[in-house]
């Protein structure tokens, strides 16, 4: 007898360029995030940026449409960047050198 079992584990991500821009990547530490503005004028939400440990090393609410953020402080290597603004999140990653 053979027994097939499929599951899917996920998380549903919305990713449009003209909601979200991180630049430069890569990047010494200092970048920029740019958010376009919110169809229904609400605020932009939570921006929250975590190491590859799944450590929250930055977090904001109601941040403006465009953010300068500094992690040169931080240690080098990837970090993901989580945009939750209403019912979308975006998600991308940066390269700190």
């Amino acid at each position: 007898v053979t027994t097939l079992c499929t599951s899917v584990v996920g998380i549903n991500e919305t990713a449009n360029e003209n909601d979200f821009t991180l630049y430069p990547n890569p990047t010494s530490g200092v970048f920029y995030l740019s958010l376009s503005p919110s169809p229904n004028g609400e605020g932009r939400g939570v921006v929250e940026i975590y190491n590859l440990l799944g450590e929250k090393v930055y977090s904001t609410i109601e941040p403006s449409n465009h953010l300068t953020i500094d992690l040169s402080s931080s240690p080098k290597g990837i970090y993901f960047i989580k945009v939750i603004s209403g019912q979308n999140i975006y998600m991308d990653k940066i390269a700190v050198q």
